[in-house]
């Protein structure tokens, strides 16, 4: 038996859950423009979709798509989004029809994560802030010491919603450990400089650094010339940093 749903009635999760749909037919509908009735143009590249499809998977489109509310979007067949990026809503339109989504190869992997993340918040889509977060996390967890993430940095301060923190937390923490090692790119410089809030979290999260390892371990004073010249580590005895975990810690004398 066939449900209609009332226009008026609240779309549940599992309403648009993709369990009992083909995902293949639809992203064959998205690739070969089958039944498409709106056109959304970000930047010089026009992505054809179905109205039914954005409103089902994401409330933005749903309100945008709804005649009551007013928007001029809702009778228009082309769409324009500005300040928006090609790239990244290419991967959120793949997202929205069950494909998950891919990073470009020339894109920054920690930068390109977050802005899916900060997408999944603005064109309020389930599911996607969670695959985001994951993939952020996966990255950074095999990330070693560059100036990717100082583009990071800025959208992180910038775009993404307070609310979201845990990225945030990571980013300053990675920062306050590697402090001296990024002070050798200019770019990260500048963010502390022009980023008043960036600086104060990583001033405290080096704070809490240095506290916790009083607290932790007793005795000599060893430095690590890898990652900390500046910032002490407690141990009774050199042994790997337990900051970096890359290099032995030696007695400042040394």
């Amino acid at each position: 038996m066939l449900t209609l749903y009332h226009r008026n009635t609240p779309v549940t999760s599992s309403d648009r859950s993709l369990s009992e749909m083909d995902t293949t037919y639809l992203i064959q509908q998205l690739e070969t423009g089958h039944f498409v009735d709106v056109i959304i143009k970000v930047g010089d590249k026009h992505f054809a979709a179905h109205r039914l499809i954005l409103s089902w998977k994401s409330n933005f489109f749903r309100t945008m798509f709804t005649s009551s509310a007013n928007f001029k979007e809702s009778v228009d067949t082309t769409i324009t989004l500005d300040n928006e990026d090609e790239d990244i809503f290419g991967a959120v339109l793949h997202f929205v029809y069950g494909a998950g989504y891919q990073t470009p190869k020339t894109a920054n992997n920690l930068a390109f994560h977050a802005s899916m993340f900060r997408a999944a918040d603005y064109y309020q889509i389930e599911g996607l802030a969670d695959l985001a977060r994951s993939r952020f996390y996966a990255e950074m967890e095999d990330w070693e010491v560059s100036e990717e993430l100082v583009e990071v940095i800025e959208l992180i301060y910038s775009d993404i919603p307070e609310a979201y923190h845990d990225l945030k937390d990571m980013v300053v923490d990675t920062a306050a450990r590697h402090f001296d090692a990024f002070l050798n790119f200019p770019k990260f410089k500048s963010a502390i400089d022009d980023i008043g809030a960036f600086s104060r979290d990583v001033n405290h999260a080096q704070s809490k650094i240095i506290a916790d390892l009083k607290a932790r371990f007793g005795g000599r004073t060893f430095y690590c010339r890898k990652c900390a010249k500046d910032v002490p580590i407690f141990n009774p005895q050199p042994v790997d940093c337990r900051v970096c975990h890359r290099a032995p810690m030696v007695a400042p004398s040394e």
